[in-house]
């Protein structure tokens, strides 16, 4: 319809990392963790990490300060959106925000009854 015509006309005028940026963060339940309450560790982030999460949403500099990739074997040139550094797999940061997903996954099939073992 109209309202489809109209959506692909904008999208053809990003820029290709804007399209893909705009996409992941517009679908179903990606909006989900800002309305969150922090009742749990597990749902609480420290205001730095909530400023730089804003930050990386919007699109804004997130201002880490770092030029290079603190990984020292990769040393990729760091961008002002922190895209580099959230997708670098040598710096952990994957490992890292693999872990409060799994602890939220647990806890679900706990409650539903089954036996979890941590990875």
């Amino acid at each position: 319809g109209m309202q489809q015509q109209k959506a692909l006309q904008f999208f053809s005028v990003l820029a290709r990392v804007s399209w893909i940026i705009l996409r992941s963060s517009s679908g179903p339940g990606a909006g989900q963790w800002l309305a969150t309450l922090p009742v749990s560790p597990g749902t609480t982030l420290q205001p730095a990490v909530f400023q730089v999460a804003l930050r990386r949403r919007l699109r804004l500099p997130v201002g880490l300060g770092a030029r290079w990739c603190s990984a020292s074997n990769c040393r990729r040139r760091v961008d002002a959106w922190g895209d580099n550094l959230a997708s670098c797999p040598c710096t952990g940061l994957l490992q890292r925000r693999a872990k409060p997903l799994e602890r939220a996954r647990q806890s679900v099939m706990r409650e539903a009854g089954a036996r979890t073992v941590p990875q």
